[in-house]
């Protein structure tokens, strides 16, 4: 460095200086804008995920409601069962309860005929008496 002055190499060594600051800062910006960009794609798969989220907790709570509706018409349908089995009971009490009245209603009518028979064996046998009598 004999050959050049020192104000010379001053100059050299600080343009040298200038220049990888300069790569450095466009490098920085560079960095920066991709750290952006980076940013924005993660804050968007971040919405994403949470929709997800919020997707898989109402399909849960949704499952939570059919299965307890789920259970709630399989008890249904087995007390349908169950009360309709008793309402067949009940129907073939009634029909019995029925068939017993109706006979109830027709005791009168059996007993005057059955009267009836008895009165006129009762009278054929009197009659039949005095006939042998006379």
């Amino acid at each position: 460095m004999q050959g050049l002055p020192w104000n010379a190499a001053i100059v050299v060594v600080g343009a040298s200086l200038a220049l990888v600051g300069s790569l450095i800062v466009v490098y920085l910006k560079a960095i920066k804008q991709c750290l952006a960009g980076m940013g924005e794609r993660l804050d968007k798969q971040d919405e994403k995920i949470e929709k997800l989220e919020a997707g898989q907790q109402k399909l849960g709570e949704r499952r939570a409601e059919c299965k307890d509706e789920f259970v709630g018409v399989g008890a249904w349908v087995r007390e349908a069962g169950y009360t309709r089995q008793k309402l067949d009971q009940a129907v073939e009490s009634m029909r019995a309860l029925q068939e017993r009245m109706d006979i109830l209603s027709q005791m009168p009518q059996m007993a005057s005929q059955i009267a009836a028979a008895t009165a006129k064996q009762v009278l054929d046998e009197v009659g039949r008496q005095n006939e042998r009598t006379h």
